[in-house]
């Protein structure tokens, strides 16, 4: 268990080459790839107190899979945004946009060494039943978060020297990384919880810059301050490579799907198929004589 304490220390800054630019308004860029995965459709119905029909509830939903540009460092995504949702037969669906959410892939990407052109889920959904037999196009959009420039990489070294020294990156506000703890079984790193989205790993080298695995790390926290424990040995002449997001920015991706098959009562049948028999001949089992033992039996 580690106690996170509060003192004040000398704030070190580590410089970096990184232009400390505003951050731009969101850029149209090109289409985002996008593929259905499942569409559901759910119907109910609700009845009076004395079995009259009252009321029929719809949800539509459908699943889609987004695969950002080649070269796009994704960090996280908003919820998509539908523009235009018809089916073949002209019927028209309204999205709903508190029902829209994002799934697995569209949480923010952590910290060690994710995040990038990864496929990310999200569902749209309506409240309506599509008609036809197919949606004929939807369109939209979503608002990625994504990395403004390459991953940069600020050493802390030698590791001896860095324990309990607060060290701020060059450029970067806020950027405090800080080595909590170090001995010959394991090495602690802390950092502001706000910058957890911004780390792409931290990874721990020897003295000559040779990489050191550690095997995973333990997490802490409280609330504003994050520390991972990786237990591992690491030299004192060593160093912790922090590597980190210098800025991030959004755009708004546009996407489009068409001609999507909509499920059918003939298409939700299974063929029967026809299973041929062969008779079984059950195996001959002799009976072996058997005779009364004296004694206990044994």
């Amino acid at each position: 268990m580690h106690i996170l304490r509060s003192c004040t220390l000398p704030l070190l800054v580590l410089a970096t080459a990184i232009a400390a630019d505003p951050t731009p308004a969101p850029t149209p860029v090109p289409a985002i790839e996008v593929r259905a995965r499942q569409i559901t459709i759910n119907q109910s119905l609700d009845y009076e107190s004395d079995g009259a029909a009252k009321r029929t509830n719809v949800r539509t939903s459908l699943d889609l899979v987004l695969t950002p540009p080649a070269g796009m460092l994704v960090i996280g995504n908003n919820a998509p945004e539908v523009k235009e949702w018809v089916c073949d037969d002209g019927t028209v669906l309204t999205a709903n946009s508190d029902r829209m959410n994002m799934m697995r892939g569209g949480s923010m990407r952590r910290f060690g060494n994710q995040g990038g052109s990864d496929p990310i889920n999200v569902q749209v959904s309506s409240m309506q039943a599509p008609t036809g037999k197919a949606i004929a196009r939807l369109t939209g959009s979503i608002t990625l978060q994504v990395a403004d420039g390459p991953v940069q990489e600020a050493l802390l070294k030698p590791v001896k020297d860095m324990v309990g020294q607060p060290v701020e990156i060059e450029g970067q506000p806020g950027m405090v990384i800080e080595i909590e703890s170090w001995n010959e079984r394991e090495i602690a790193v802390a950092f502001p919880i706000a910058l957890e989205g911004r780390l792409q790993g931290i990874e721990l080298r020897g003295a000559g810059g040779e990489r050191i695995e550690s095997g995973g790390y333990s997490g802490s926290g409280d609330g504003t301050r994050m520390v991972r424990t990786m237990r591992v040995r690491v030299p004192a002449d060593g160093a912790v490579a922090v590597r980190f997001i210098p800025k991030i920015k959004e755009v708004v991706v546009p996407f489009a799907l068409t001609n999507l098959a909509l499920p059918s009562a003939e298409a939700a049948r299974k063929p029967v198929r026809k299973l041929a028999t062969t008779p079984v001949e059950e195996p001959k089992v002799e009976k072996a004589p058997v005779k009364p033992v004296g004694g206990g039996g044994f």
